[in-house]
């Protein structure tokens, strides 16, 4: 076990190991620093945006993400949110029926006739063609129909008026970046790399108020043109414009399973969407999309769960789940939150889930499983660390206590251990 103390800094935030005494770490105020043993460098980032999230594909390349700008502070009412399509097809008929009183009847008839093709592609059940329920399990749903589209329009929010997206790349450790602006206001809340193109999750806003309420949106984008994975992505040439998949649910992470060339997105249950289509019609909190970025696809629904905080998969190919601790309740058309106070941890085996209890705790943060091994840690909210050498049919106490943070690599975990430790444990 190795062990890196970093007196200098006050809280970390989030870190990544790329050897056994090299990486990177972010600090809660946003700043980014590199690490070599208990020696530490700031690394200068992008004066744009407050950086939210980094991830590096080994020494000298990496990105990180953030929003900037400054969000308006008029109250915004929830009941004006996304209207779209409703929207407009109001306003066309409001304007027919102008025109019509106004003798220019060519033009009322033009906008009734736009008005009634909208709602006709709004009312039409042709996506049903392109999900149907996996016979395994009655919580996944599969979906055909290709979901990445290969330009990106502006992915707004009302209530993040004033707010911007970024991403920095990097070639040479951070001495200098690249930066791009993401095509939403939606705030970025996940970043991996899948072999040399990164992967942006956003979620829409993920708190609530009556000035901001809770929306569960959000979208993914593809930053680079790496085919290695996906020959789409070779065209992925326009970084105004990246390739994207629309979620339609708020992302809060991404676990990359290189062996079953897999990605799995998960986070919130999407939101009633208009007009309907196949995914924004599919319950479910995790969205499981191959490498190839083709279909076919999996939504996979969590029972009784507003937000999937983590998952992971063990070598028996079961999903592992911890949940947030709270349910969301919608009272005269405002979003608010009830607590059930605890996080729950579940298991996904043979297509139904089950709660995982042990050692007297039934609230857990994360849950992480060393790739190709049958050991995986489950972290209570207590910062106690669990382990189990057989697929999480038996757990027992490392030991470890304050844990705040896990992640597995090839044949080791490194933990975040109170403010500011590392720790690095090979099998």
């Amino acid at each position: 076990m190795k062990t890196f103390t970093f007196e200098q800094v006050q809280q970390i935030q989030d870190f990544q190991f790329l050897t056994d005494s090299l990486g990177y770490f972010l600090d809660t105020k946003g700043q980014l620093y590199k690490f070599y043993g208990s020696s530490v460098t700031l690394v200068q980032t992008p004066p744009d945006f407050k950086v939210s999230h980094f991830h590096f594909i080994d020494e000298s390349h990496g990105a990180v993400i953030g929003n900037g700008g400054v969000l308006q502070k008029e109250a915004i009412n929830a009941s004006l949110l996304d209207m779209g399509l409703l929207a407009i097809m109001a306003l066309l008929l409001m304007l027919g029926s102008r025109l019509h009183k106004t003798k220019q009847k060519p033009l009322a008839l033009a906008a009734f006739a736009i008005a009634l093709s909208l709602a006709g592609v709004s009312c039409s059940n042709s996506w049903q063609a392109y999900k149907t329920a996996d016979p395994d399990s009655g919580y996944v749903t599969v979906i055909t129909s290709n979901q990445l589209a290969s330009s990106s329009g502006f992915h707004s929010y009302l209530a993040n008026k004033g707010q911007t997206s970024f991403i920095a790349m990097t070639a040479n450790e951070g001495k200098s970046w690249t930066t791009h602006k993401v095509p939403t206001n939606f705030y970025l809340t996940a970043l991996t790399a899948v072999g040399k193109n990164y992967v942006v999750g956003t979620f829409a806003n993920e708190h609530t108020s009556k000035e901001r309420p809770y929306h569960g949106d959000g979208n993914i984008y593809f930053f680079g043109n790496d085919s290695s994975y996906s020959a789409s992505l070779g065209k992925n040439t326009a970084l105004g414009s990246p390739f994207s998949i629309n979620v339609q649910r708020g992302v809060k992470g991404f676990t990359y399973a290189p062996g079953d060339s897999l990605l799995y997105v998960f986070g919130s249950e999407t939101e009633p969407q208009f007009p309907k289509d196949e995914i924004s019609t599919t319950p479910g909190n995790i969205y499981r999309i191959p490498t190839s970025l083709q279909p076919e696809y999996k939504i996979i629904d969590v029972p009784d769960s507003l937000v999937v905080q983590s998952l992971s998969v063990s070598m028996s190919g079961d999903l592992w789940v911890t949940l947030d601790d709270r349910r969301k309740r919608v009272n005269k058309g405002y979003i608010s939150f009830v607590s059930v106070g605890r996080k729950s941890m579940l298991r996904f085996k043979d297509g139904s889930w089950t709660g995982v209890e042990f050692g007297g705790i039934s609230s857990f943060k994360q849950v992480e499983f060393i790739p190709d091994t049958n050991v995986g840690y489950a972290l209570a909210e207590t910062g106690t660390l669990f382990r189990t050498v057989n697929d999480g049919e038996d757990w027992e106490q490392t030991g470890l206590t304050d844990i705040r943070k896990i992640r597995c690599g090839k044949n080791v975990i490194t933990l975040l251990k109170g403010t500011n430790q590392l720790i690095l444990q090979a099998l």
